[in-house]
């Protein structure tokens, strides 16, 4: 027992550090505290650079954010020429807007017109035959509204001498001038339809009704007592023959003064609608 008890001594004795291993092991201690730090750095220097980065992209933010927000000067500058564009574009397209609702009222009215006088003629015969002087006085007019306005949808008969259908006003040819006050005139029948349409018509006063002499003459008001009131702009003028109704035009014998221009009567402008399918006239 004592034998063994002094071989473990000396095993023990033998595993001592040898004089100077104390310094060793502190260097190694050393190393580790080292090798600690070293890898502490290493894991902190991301750590300071993903703060670093994150305060860099707050700042590039705060920055983008600064330039795209509008000075007063410039919001007011934006508004004023927007303005300017739609002071100068608005009213050309109210116009184009109004031409073509005209557009559309003339080929209406036209077509109303034209299956008027076919229905009176298929059932009482041509209008040469209505027992009409075509002397252009009241008392015809009245004949031939007796028989034509049946095949009307109207909603107010104005007769020859009362107002109400349409205005008051002096109706003016394109270019300006003066033309008639159908509505204080009785030679004149006024009659309004369901879409506020007018007719102003008179029998002609040649004494006699063909298919290439006039019987008479429909002045057309699509909006009815409202301005203008000009020939070519809100009224238009039908020819009535003996068995047809066409938009009055310089072309037919008897009627060459008829145009369609802004310096003249604007008596032709139904013809040109309804061939071109436009209102140009009034730009040239």
């Amino acid at each position: 027992a004592l034998e063994n008890f002094n071989g473990a001594s000396k095993t023990r004795h033998s595993e001592t550090p040898k004089a100077g291993s104390e310094s060793v092991t502190l260097a190694s201690n050393k190393q580790t505290l080292m090798s600690n730090d070293d890898r502490l750095t290493r894991f902190g220097q991301p750590q300071r650079f993903a703060l670093s980065q994150v305060q860099g992209d707050k700042m590039r933010l705060a920055m983008t954010r600064k330039k795209c927000a509008f000075t007063l000067a410039e919001v007011l500058l934006t508004i004023g020429i927007l303005g300017v564009v739609a002071a100068l574009t608005i009213p050309t397209l109210m116009q184009k807007t109004n031409e073509k609702d005209t557009v559309a009222k003339v080929k209406k009215t036209y077509s109303t017109l034209s299956n008027a006088i076919n229905l009176a003629v298929a059932q009482n015969g041509t209008i040469d035959t209505w027992g009409l002087n075509f002397d252009a006085t009241e008392n015809d007019v009245k004949k031939f509204a007796s028989v034509i306005i049946p095949y009307f949808n109207v909603v107010k008969d104005c007769s020859t001498n009362q107002t109400g259908c349409i205005s008051n006003d002096i109706y003016k040819y394109l270019n300006g001038d003066n033309h008639v006050a159908y509505a204080a005139s009785g030679l004149y029948y006024k009659l309004m339809l369901t879409d506020n349409t007018v007719l102003i018509f008179r029998t002609a006063g040649n004494g006699s009704c063909s298919e290439t002499t006039s019987c008479g003459s429909f002045f057309v008001d699509i909006n009815g007592v409202k301005k203008p009131n000009t020939h070519g702009k809100d009224t238009f003028t039908f020819l009535v023959f003996k068995n047809r109704i066409v938009p009055g035009d310089p072309n037919i014998q008897g009627f060459e003064e008829y145009d369609c221009n802004l310096n003249g009567n604007g008596r032709a402008c139904a013809a040109y609608i309804l061939k071109n399918d436009n209102m140009d006239y009034l730009n040239q």
